[in-house]
């Protein structure tokens, strides 16, 4: 259940990014091919990473990209809110 639940909020962060122009998905769309981690390379990641830390979302900037690693104390409210910070 556990395992679920993480792979589908990280499904949720994947779709979000393979729908954008502005951000490359860096973690392989392929669910088999990743954990719960998911990192993405917006325009401008360290304005995102300010933008992200602004709104308390806990995350990395590792190599230029946001590394986004929801686990089971989050919910899609929590993704939600981390997409929203990236679009912003």
């Amino acid at each position: 259940a556990v395992a679920r639940h993480v792979a589908n909020l990280a499904d949720r962060i994947v779709a979000w990014a393979r729908d954008r122009d502005d951000v490359r998905l860096v973690t392989p769309a392929d669910g088999a091919r990743r954990a719960g981690i998911v990192s993405v390379v917006p325009r401008d990641p360290a304005a995102a990473s300010a933008r992200l830390r602004a709104a308390g979302v806990t995350h990395s900037l590792r190599e230029g990209a946001v590394r986004l690693s929801p686990h089971l104390y989050n919910t899609a409210a929590d993704v939600a809110r981390a997409l929203a910070a990236l679009e912003a």
